[in-house]
């Protein structure tokens, strides 16, 4: 996943896209290059954890290098991927079904909306302090770790509710619905 991002998955550039390109596709083949025969699995118990490990090190490290040349050639491009995958994770529109025109453009706004509301939510949260301090960091801690990896909006389902409850913050603060004390 992270030498999907590495290799700039993005806004108008898909993982699909990055497989299909030739370079990529010759990284892959010398990873699967090294995977073990069946006699070698039959012989060592240790060969298919050894080759996954092996080969993940090695991915890792690709991923490593290829962030730190597009750092010093594109930083914007980085950064702009990177604040993509972010807001991809929470883009509960591209979960599941994808419908078109005016009904897309609906939920993209609604996306947007909720992720507004969701950051002013947190800025609440965090002046009132107590435990949700603890989530506010957990969340944005998990979001700004996996934008440095492949996203898909459905890695931010396990954490929707808390995403939609801070957006319910947001709107419990203000006008009528904030409480008078």
């Amino acid at each position: 996943n992270a030498i999907l991002a590495a290799s700039g998955e993005g806004h108008g550039r898909t993982w699909s896209d990055i497989e299909a390109d030739p370079g990529f596709q010759a990284r892959m083949d010398r990873i699967h290059a090294e995977i073990p025969t069946a006699e070698e699995l039959r012989r060592d118990p240790t060969a298919h954890p050894r080759y996954l490990s092996n080969a993940d090190q090695e991915l890792r490290t690709a991923a490593g290098d290829l962030y730190r040349k597009r750092l010093g050639d594109e930083p914007h491009q980085v950064a702009w991927e990177f604040v993509y995958r972010m807001w991809f994770l929470w883009a509960a529109h591209n979960d599941w079904y994808q419908p078109g025109g005016a009904l897309q453009w609906g939920l993209v706004a609604l996306d947007w909306l909720l992720l507004a509301l969701a950051l002013v939510g947190s800025a609440v949260a965090l002046r009132l302090g107590g435990p949700a301090r603890a989530v506010i960091v957990g969340l944005a801690v998990y979001t700004l770790v996996i934008a440095t990896h492949h996203v898909e909006a459905r890695f931010g389902i396990p954490l929707r509710g808390l995403h939609l409850s801070l957006a319910a913050v947001a709107l419990m603060s203000i006008g009528p619905l904030r409480q008078r004390t």
